[in-house]
């Protein structure tokens, strides 16, 4: 079971004690913390459609569809596997964003 300290008396007691056994002092509640980079999933949506976007870009250039030539020779797993498979990532980081934003 979690203890804190009694901020009067120094003495250690429950998580969940509302007084002090010792100095009979009443105790502050302690504020339920969330998890670090917990908001509700909008950091996981967040980056999620920017690794889409970064899909898309990627494979818009190693593809050859610009209209001006790029001067660099893409090797085909980027356009076969490496974006389609960065773009689904960040698809199921939104997904994931989307179901914690709803049920929190």
């Amino acid at each position: 079971m979690p203890r804190r300290q009694c901020p009067f008396c120094g003495t250690s007691v429950s998580e969940t004690a509302t007084q002090c056994h010792h100095c009979r002092e009443a105790l502050q509640p302690v504020p339920k913390t969330v998890g670090p980079g917990f908001e509700g999933g909008r950091q996981q949506i967040r980056r999620g459609l920017i690794s889409m976007l970064l899909a898309a870009i990627t494979h818009y250039f190693a593809g050859g569809y610009p209209p001006v030539e790029v001067p660099v020779r893409f090797v085909p797993i980027i356009t076969d596997w490496l974006s389609p498979f960065l773009f689904l990532a960040g698809l199921g980081l939104v997904i994931l964003g989307l179901y914690r934003r709803y049920t929190a």
